[in-house]
């Protein structure tokens, strides 16, 4: 058909106006609204639909409430590939039983989760039948590594709100028996530095603060 929409050059808009506002505590403990642009946006999207293997015919869970940033990571990677966005029922989401039988029923292939929601369930070996898992918005542990299917990619993804939802993605390897699980390495446009209390970066395997820079970094 006619493409109705008007040309947003036109409208005036850019990568760099303002996609939305999302309420985030962060380190402070004190509630800000975080802006975040269409460039972050749209790098997010892009970068989890080729790290995912995200593709028309994929089946897209979204667990994340609207209040949590994580949504818009389930909603771009879905439209925006063309797959199918499944919302199941609040009372779904809460019981993780129901929730394995939602995700087996309607045949999901990606879906992301909290580790706690995960960690000590029985039966983990009803998720093999997904295609990617994704771990996010808590540090993942070793046991639930080791716990998990064999048949599913597994993704520990990491990234605070003011990075567009995700900064860092680690890919489990077929045996993974260390101790700590990763936080991977950046996603497509994004830049990690480990840094010292100078600034300084710091030398592999030393301690310090991680900074981050890049497309999805928001105002």
């Amino acid at each position: 058909g006619v493409d109705t929409n008007p040309d947003r050059s036109a409208l005036g808009l850019t990568s760099h106006h303002l996609a939305y506002v999302i309420y985030t505590s962060g380190s402070t403990g004190t509630p800000k609204g975080v802006m975040i642009e269409h460039q972050g946006v749209v790098n997010l999207a892009q970068a989890q639909i080729q790290l995912f293997d995200v593709e028309s015919h994929s089946r897209v869970m979204q667990f994340a409430s609207f209040s949590f940033d994580a949504c818009i990571s389930e909603v771009v990677m879905a439209l925006f590939s063309g797959a199918a966005l499944y919302i199941p029922e609040l009372p779904v989401r809460v019981n993780f039983v129901q929730l394995k039988k939602y995700i087996v029923d309607q045949a999901i292939s990606h879906v992301t989760l909290p580790p706690a929601l995960i960690l000590g369930q029985p039966d983990l070996g009803e998720l093999a039948g997904v295609q990617t898992l994704v771990l996010a918005g808590e540090a993942s542990t070793a046991p639930l590594m080791q716990a998990l299917p064999a048949g599913p990619k597994v993704v520990n993804a990491y990234g605070p709100t003011e990075i567009t939802v995700c900064a860092t993605g680690w890919m489990r390897p077929a045996f993974f028996a260390g101790a700590v699980v990763p936080i991977g390495r950046p996603i497509a446009n994004t830049r990690v530095y480990v840094v010292d209390a100078h600034g300084g970066l710091c030398p592999v395997g030393v301690a310090g603060e991680l900074w981050i820079g890049g497309a999805g970094v928001a105002r």
